[in-house]
């Protein structure tokens, strides 16, 4: 992340009481998918895979404070910051897990930036965005979607957040059974393989597709373009049965 954006970022935490506190923590809400957010009208239920330190969370209680927020951070250390956080807040529940399609253990490549680790292992990552080298592994652990939570956790509306780095298709995999109580999911998918064996986004948007949503919006961060082109972007999807207003 730029200089500049980081200072932006702080200049907009402390401007707000209610963020204020997590600046102590090194934690500034993730205000670049506020608009987004905010489009989606009143949501219930946000379940966010890959919370690390808790910006997406801390964003949603800003901008969707009636939605109950389940995160999944397996990592220790994002984890311990994410509570120090977000952890009295009674409507944001943190699950120290990773999601996939099997329950078990993995382990996980350690990033230099935490939030560029990953269960797989990279391919060019380090080589487009340099800082994210793996520094070390951690067992973590895994599981389905199911069995942390049930369908009656799931109250309409309701958005499935996923920033995995590269383990998008196996957490969709593992949320196979729960998918259509969801209203939106918002991915982020590569178009370079940064991680060996990642689904690429022209493969996950037919998979999704074909799983009765259809791709919405799509917003590309500029730090996130190299020679002109996306590596990266953050896609909405909406289940197909749902008419959305873009007015």
């Amino acid at each position: 992340m730029s200089v500049l954006r980081k200072l932006a970022k702080a200049g907009r935490a402390l401007s707000d009481r209610r963020t204020r506190s997590a600046l102590r923590h090194g934690v500034a809400a993730s205000y670049e998918h506020e608009a987004l957010l905010a489009g989606l009208g009143p949501l219930k239920t946000v379940i966010d895979v890959g919370a690390n330190v808790g910006q997406f969370a801390l964003l949603c209680r800003l901008v969707q404070p009636s939605a109950k927020v389940y995160s999944f951070e397996p990592m220790r250390a994002p984890a311990e910051t994410f509570l120090r956080v977000l952890g009295d807040d009674p409507v944001v529940e943190l699950h120290r897990t990773a999601l996939g399609t099997e329950a078990g253990t993995a382990e996980i490549n350690v990033s230099a930036r935490a939030d560029s680790s990953s269960l797989l292992a990279p391919e060019t990552q380090t080589e487009i965005f340099p800082g994210t080298q793996i520094i070390g592994t951690e067992t973590i652990r895994i599981a389905r979607l199911s069995d942390e939570l049930t369908r009656e956790n799931l109250h309409a509306p309701a958005l499935l957040k996923i920033d995995v780095q590269g383990y998008e298709g196996e957490v969709l995999k593992g949320c196979e059974e729960l998918l259509d109580s969801f209203d939106w999911i918002y991915c982020e998918m590569s178009f370079a393989e940064l991680y060996a064996g990642q689904p690429l986004a022209h493969e996950l948007i037919p998979w999704l597709a074909a799983h009765g949503f259809e791709l919405s919006s799509v917003l590309v961060d500029p730090l996130m373009v190299r020679n002109g082109r996306a590596v990266q972007a953050d896609m909405l999807f909406v289940q197909s049965s749902i008419k959305v207003s873009t007015n």
